[in-house]
């Protein structure tokens, strides 16, 4: 019988380094770095982790090859000789773990802040600026070529620090790919117009890069397949440069997708299906004769394998799911119980791009590997009771079950999860059941006892004595107007995604946050007109900005009106009363009025934590599922 997952477990060979199989950790951006751009204990920590997780080869993440060039406050760096011992102690980790590493080089060009780099205006190829950026210098010459020197430079100390091999980042928008994009290269010189010209200085880097490293040094070339944007650089105009870069003597070519303007597709949400990008990988494939590397969106190693199989590519990389669960693959091979992504983005690119450090949202190990090296036991395993069984419950009782402590979980609901559940009805949103059921099993197999359809309140904690600790995660309560709920045409969105109430045929929303445009779109894919009304300029401010575009979209898509800077003054019959900047204004001929103002705090517990009694998530404070799955793994550790 053919071993299961062969494909994906079969080793692989380019030029004088083998790999023992053929998952790839992409090269995701943590913040991990010193604001100097050195490598910490935190980053070592994160590669090991994955690397003993199996992985056949760790790819770390965009080091700036030109120290004044950052995108972010803590960009990892390779721009001096002064970076080479920490970078030996990383390689030397992950070899440790039995995994190989690469690093990706690159210099951001007119994507680097002058926020972050002293006040510093970016180079590029014109003087375009990058969405949101600062207009750059265009790079005469003498700066094509010292930033070619740069990146030989870079390639010779990551090589004397004892990478496998390097990764050129020509995609995603930085300055080689900007060469490559009619979009922000509009030169007249012999690096511009033509693609043949346009390719010129990927070409040049490349063939420093290898004047650097050797023969048979293997180096990687990312790529943006598509960018995705009318008028950039399209599939056929890459497969061309592909083959320059296959002549050029690159080794292997690893197939992304997209630019700033179309980072949903680089870093795709839960709108997009699995392995998205993957046909753009097999068409470049068929265009080189050399090894092609396809990501996007593969969660599982079942996927994996399948791409592999069928020749699809001949590396798969995955990224935030390795982030999710670094055991990835030996829970796949052996059996063993699979932590999913769920595509959020919201602990990883989102942190990220807010300028702090990546996490995960279903993984709060993620940057606490070198503080946590393991859970371990209890030295006394107490009886501790958990009210509520929403994502933070589940999660205490997860960790401190796994410590050896008796867990007795309540939950007043039949099935647990809690609004976590409620938000997987969404559209696009039902991923976020596989890591309740994630929980779900792991409760089981910790031997949680769970108690389903039981209400605590705060008079019956006193029932609770034999207990050595007690922890409410018990959520909160959803906002009302000061208005008569007992209108029949007035409810909560919660209650309406559960299909608790009967729905007209035109509905307003109130509140266009998260919940509210969300639950439109629920209402709006049924073909029923809605309109949202929201106080603040724009909607959905709270959702991760990749997630925010594909929902925008698709409420345009549904045609739901959305009007800004209005208030809901009153609720009539089949009207809404509103006011938008001083100016009263109605909707008329409303069916149901559906409210998504928020959360707040659950009342019926004590809002004063004790010795005894620990409280976590919602019930603390109204915020996103991430800070109640943290807050309840953490607490879990230190009990």
């Amino acid at each position: 019988m053919e071993e299961q997952f062969a494909a994906a477990f079969s080793p692989f060979r380019v030029k004088n380094l083998t790999l023992k199989n053929r998952i790839v950790m992409s090269p995701i951006g943590t913040g991990y770095a010193t604001s100097c751009g050195e490598v910490t204990p935190r980053l070592i920590s994160y590669h090991r982790e994955r690397a003993a997780g199996g992985v056949g080869l760790s790819i770390v993440e965009f080091a700036l090859v030109e120290s004044r060039t950052k995108l972010d406050p803590h960009q990892l760096s390779i721009s001096d000789d002064a970076h080479i011992p920490g970078l030996t102690a990383l390689v030397q980790a992950v070899h440790e773990a039995g995994g190989k590493i690469a690093l990706q080089i690159a210099h951001g060009g007119r994507r680097a802040r002058s926020s972050v780099n002293g006040g510093r205006r970016p180079w590029g190829p014109s003087p375009i600026p990058a969405l949101g950026g600062d207009v750059p210098y265009e790079m005469n010459q003498s700066q094509i070529e010292y930033m070619e020197d740069c990146f030989l430079q870079a390639a010779r100390r990551a090589k004397q620090a004892g990478f496998d091999a390097v990764e050129i980042h020509n995609a995603h928008g930085y300055l080689i790919h900007q060469f490559l994009s009619p979009l922000s290269n509009q030169r007249a010189d012999k690096y511009g117009g033509t693609l043949e010209n346009r390719a010129r200085f990927a070409l040049e880097v490349l063939a420093r890069v290898r004047e650097a490293v050797g023969d048979e040094f293997p180096i990687l070339c990312r790529i943006s397949g598509d960018e995705f944007i009318e008028g950039g650089a399209s599939l056929a105009e890459m497969k061309l440069v592909t083959e320059l870069l296959e002549k050029g003597g690159a080794d292997v070519i690893d197939v992304s997708v997209g630019a700033l303007e179309s980072t949903e597709r680089t870093i795709p949400p839960q709108a997009f299906e699995h392995g998205c990008n993957i046909g753009l990988a097999a068409e470049i494939k068929r265009s080189v004769n050399i090894p092609v590397i396809g990501v996007g969106r593969i969660k599982t190693l079942q996927e994996a394998d399948t791409l592999l199989r069928d020749k699809k590519v001949d590396l798969v990389a995955m990224g935030r799911a390795l982030l999710a669960d670094p055991e990835l693959l030996q829970k796949a091979r052996n059996g063993g119980n699979i932590r999913p992504c769920i595509a959020c983005n919201q602990g990883c690119i989102g942190r990220l791009n807010s300028g702090v450090a990546i996490t995960c949202l279903v993984n709060a190990r993620v940057g606490r590997e070198y503080q946590l090296r393991s859970l371990g036991k209890a030295t006394a395993p107490k009886k501790i009771a958990v009210i509520g069984g929403g994502p933070g419950g589940m999660e205490f009782a997860r960790v401190a079950s796994s410590r050896g402590h008796k867990v007795t979980l309540f939950e007043k609901e039949k099935e647990l999860g809690g609004r976590f559940r409620v938000a997987a009805i969404a559209p696009k949103k039902s991923e976020i059941n596989e890591f309740i059921d994630y929980l779900s099993r792991s409760l089981r197999e910790l031997g949680v006892e769970i108690k389903t359809g039981i209400t605590i309140k705060a008079e019956d904690l006193a029932n609770l004595k034999d207990y050595d600790e007690i922890v409410i995660a018990a959520g909160g309560d959803p906002v009302h107007l000061p208005v008569a709920d007992a209108q029949a045409n007035v409810a909560v969105a919660e209650d309406v995604l559960q299909n608790k109430i009967p729905l007209g045929s035109k509905i307003v929303v109130v509140g266009g946050g998260m919940v509210g445009c969300e639950t439109a779109d629920w209402i709006a894919q049924n073909g029923k007109q809605v309109v949202i009304v929201e106080q603040l300029a724009q909607v959905a401010n709270d959702v991760e900005v990749r997630t925010r575009k594909m929902l925008l979209a698709r409420l345009e898509s549904h045609n739901v009106e959305i009007i800004c800077n209005a208030k809901a003054e009153s609720f009539g019959k089949d009207k809404i009363v509103c006011s938008q900047l001083g100016v009263q204004f109605e909707i008329e001929g409303v069916d149901n009025i559906v409210l998504a103002l928020g959360y707040r705090a659950n009342g019926v517990m004590p809002q004063t934590p004790s010795a005894k009694v620990h409280r976590i998530g919602d019930c603390v404070e109204p915020r996103k599922a991430i800070a109640a799955i943290h807050e309840g793994f953490l607490l879990g550790t230190r009990l």
